[in-house]
């Protein structure tokens, strides 16, 4: 490959596409890297608030008799939620309240409803918002005089 005048033109050019090959490849590599750890993020974000946004929906159905609402979790995430009654007036003779663990007697009125929940993120790194949909049941209760 040496000759007595140097490295022939042919030899550098390959010498130049292999580098840009290695180079561009190693671009993409970094650049899906990058993506892949933005999206991470952004769940993380969003399963961090997510029982913060369930209980806000649940007090919305316990207390406002709401069945759909939005509403915002910092900057970044915003949610949206639809829930649909399954099952309604079920009576009890008692519940447990899920906070104290006590139990709870008297008459009481149970609410079954089907949650259809959209949340979305922002990020200001990202190039596309991240939309999650979630589905649950909720159950709610009030007492019957």
């Amino acid at each position: 490959m040496w000759n007595e005048r140097g490295i022939t033109l042919i030899e550098v050019l390959v010498a130049f596409i292999i580098i840009f090959w290695t180079l561009a490849i190693m671009s993409f590599i970094f650049r899906q890297s990058i993506q892949s750890y933005e999206k991470m993020v952004t769940r993380l974000d969003i399963y961090t608030v997510m029982p913060f946004i369930i209980q806000d929906i649940k007090e919305r159905l316990f207390k406002e008799k709401a069945v759909n609402g939005q509403s915002r979790c910092g900057k970044q995430i915003s949610y949206s939620w639809v829930a649909v009654p399954t099952a309604n007036g079920l009576n009890s003779p008692g519940i447990v309240d899920e906070f104290s663990g006590e139990l709870k007697r008297g008459n009481f009125n149970l609410h079954l409803f089907n949650v259809k929940l959209t949340i979305r993120s922002n990020r200001l790194s990202s190039q596309h918002p991240i939309n999650l949909h979630f589905q649950y049941k909720e159950l709610v209760w009030n007492r019957v005089n």
